[in-house]
């Protein structure tokens, strides 16, 4: 027994000499995936180690600077510094740990991080997965996104004010003149500024992405095969029977008569527009429509799978341009009425004064592009040939040929159509969970349809307010 007891002994004291000639080991770093040049930003790590022995860390930034040795400090605790990076590019930031002995690691854990380009972009902050929606701003410039993660609302340097959880994400909030968020999300849900939920409207359903804001108060939605005006404390307004399912979202005219697209029967319209108190202003069919946005003097844009019309202010098709491929988004009625719709097939330009499209932008699009006041467009993509959406770009026509002037690889899909503060930031949200805040060069231009759901709030509503 007492030889047995003496082995024992004698290998407990080789491991634990073993152990303290062995050099500390580290956690990977950790920190933000994506920084903007000039943000300071702090990464942590772990050292494993026996309980009682003290250790310093240090980090190598990836840009040739290195931070001075930490105080010695137990095992157990973990290490953390900051940094600022001075240019953009990718870096990988490491540590290095070393015991009061004065054995030191080998360089670990290494953090792969993109600092980007401060003139392009102010900040960006992960907030969950974005998909085919657009960000929202309010009068006092806080950010609504939906996401994976429930609505977010965020102040204009990206902190987080509040957010709800219990809110889906595949639909586009709407803010209204009072600052209230309408939001479908099974039913039409009304929240305060402070992310309190006011009250929740049966009346509607969230077939639609988003609800329309008339200049008078009214919200219109839908509900089955019925469309539907309330007022804004939720009661009824007046409904239609349309025997047809509304598809996108509403849109209020520059006369404040509001029309919905619909899927329906052959023999019943697919394009119903009404004038505010429920009368019956005209009525057409296409083949599947799917959007539709309201263009100058009572007249309205309509996205088909047949291809583009435009409708004046009477129901009468004025102009109609064929598309190869079915669109993805609502068109932007841009200044001078220019047409600008998006597919899989790139950008293409359609002016009023023309019979012909021309193709501006050959790239894989998804969603709507937004116009600024300097002409500038603004859109998420990739090339055609990679079947992605992993950029976001700045185009702008100069000289008559339109040029991309930056293009910011968002590294996964973007799915989601762009938002504008009144200050003209420019807000992209990406599948992967990243909200990106670019500086824009002017505000919302002062267009017919400049955007997705119209104006910085999306209230589909182009009728004077």
């Amino acid at each position: 027994m007492k030889s047995k007891l003496l082995v024992f002994s004698v290998c407990l004291l080789v491991f634990a000499g073993c152990n303290r000639e062995l050099p500390p080991t580290l956690d990977p770093v950790r920190g933000p995936a994506r920084v903007v040049v000039g943000q300071v930003v702090t990464c942590t790590t772990r050292v494993h180690t026996l309980s009682g022995t003290l250790f310093a860390v240090r980090f190598a930034w990836g840009d040739g600077d290195t931070s001075d040795w930490s105080d010695y400090f137990p095992g157990t605790k973990g290490a953390t510094a900051s940094h600022v990076w001075r240019d953009s590019g990718l870096f990988v930031v490491k540590a290095q740990a070393r015991d009061s002995s004065g054995l030191t690691s080998e360089w670990l854990g290494g953090l792969r991080l993109e600092a980007l380009d401060s003139s392009i972009v102010k900040w960006l902050v992960y907030v969950g997965s974005v998909r085919a929606t657009c960000p929202a701003v309010g009068q006092d410039k806080t950010v609504y996104v939906a996401t994976d993660a429930g609505l977010a609302a965020l102040d204009s340097a990206g902190h987080e004010k509040w957010r709800d959880g219990q809110f889906g994400y595949d639909h586009t909030p709407v803010v209204g003149d009072d600052g209230k968020i309408y939001l479908l999300d099974n039913r039409l849900q009304v929240i305060g500024q402070d992310g309190s939920v006011l009250q929740t409207d049966s009346l509607v359903d969230d077939r639609l992405l988003c609800p329309a804001l008339g200049p008078d108060g009214a919200i219109y939605a839908s509900r089955n095969d019925t469309l539907v005006a309330l007022n804004r404390d939720g009661s009824l307004r007046w409904e239609f029977a349309a025997y047809g399912w509304a598809q996108g979202s509403p849109a209020v005219g520059t006369d404040s008569s509001v029309c919905w697209v619909l899927m329906a029967p052959s023999d019943t319209p697919t394009v119903r527009v009404f004038k505010p108190d429920g009368t019956p202003k005209w009525s057409a069919s296409v083949n599947s429509p799917h959007w539709v946005s309201a263009g100058e003097g009572g007249s309205f844009v309509v996205v088909a799978d047949s291809g583009l019309y435009t409708f004046d202010s009477q129901g009468k098709v004025i102009q109609q341009r064929s598309r190869d491929d079915e669109l993805s988004g609502p068109a932007v009625v841009g200044t001078g009425s220019t047409l600008y719709t998006a597919n899989y097939n790139g950008l293409f330009v359609d002016k009023p004064d023309t019979l012909a499209s021309y193709q501006i932008w050959g790239w894989y699009l998804c969603q709507s592009v937004l116009q600024d006041g300097s002409g500038n467009l603004y859109m998420g993509g990739d090339s055609i040939d990679q079947r992605s959406y992993q950029n976001f770009y700045r185009i702008t026509c100069r000289d008559s040929r339109w040029e991309s002037r930056w293009t910011i690889d968002v590294e996964d899909m973007v799915y989601a159509s762009p938002g504008i503060g009144p200050d003209g930031t420019v807000y992209i949200g990406t599948r992967d969970g990243w909200l990106f805040a670019c500086r824009g060069l002017a505000p919302l231009a002062a267009a017919p349809w400049p955007k997705f759901g119209r104006d910085s709030r999306n209230t589909s509503c182009a009728a004077p307010r």
